[in-house]
């Protein structure tokens, strides 16, 4: 479980998306689109898919949770060394995954979107939700209420780590 959340919390902070790691997490239904007025938009529906990860996320007590980033940081750094984590000093790994998926805006319920030049999978036709990182992306592909709760846990989580020097 720890080097599970290791590989995870590294991936972010990377911009990458934990997919690997939290494979058993995926959706399993492909995301619904809706299309009018001539263009292809998200359909919130989908943003359903992702209410059970987001509503467990926004359980967690923050400061256990700042608790046990910090009392164990020892063996995150050791896990990360492992498997050549990009940076392995915990708990600021935590934070500085954190603060890259809440640089993401949050957008409109039902952003527009276009083909990709892949041809099955669709972009953002707003480019600059398209410039994000994969990882912010699939923050913004759960729904502006799920990232909102994951927003704002993240945000306490963080604000937890630095009430206590390490």
């Amino acid at each position: 479980l720890l080097r599970r959340a290791t590989a995870a919390i590294d991936n972010v902070a990377a911009g990458k998306v934990p997919k690997d790691v939290f494979a058993f997490l995926a959706p399993r239904k492909k995301f619904p689109l809706k299309r009018a007025d001539g263009g292809i938009f998200a359909d919130p529906v989908g943003y359903a898919r992702y209410d059970r990860a987001a509503e467990v996320f926004a359980a967690i007590d923050a400061p256990a949770a700042a608790r046990l980033l910090k009392d164990l940081a020892p063996l995150f750094e050791q896990a990360c060394r492992e498997f050549g984590g990009a940076a392995c000093a915990y708990p600021d790994a935590f934070t500085r995954a954190a603060a890259h998926l809440l640089e993401a805006p949050v957008p409109a319920p039902t952003p527009r979107l276009k083909p990709s030049e892949k041809g099955i999978v669709f972009t953002y036709a707003d480019e600059r939700l398209e410039r994000l990182s994969p990882a912010q992306k699939q923050l913004l592909r759960m729904g502006p209420k799920n990232q909102t709760r994951i927003s704002a846990k993240l945000r306490e989580i963080v604000l937890e780590l630095g009430k206590t020097s390490r």
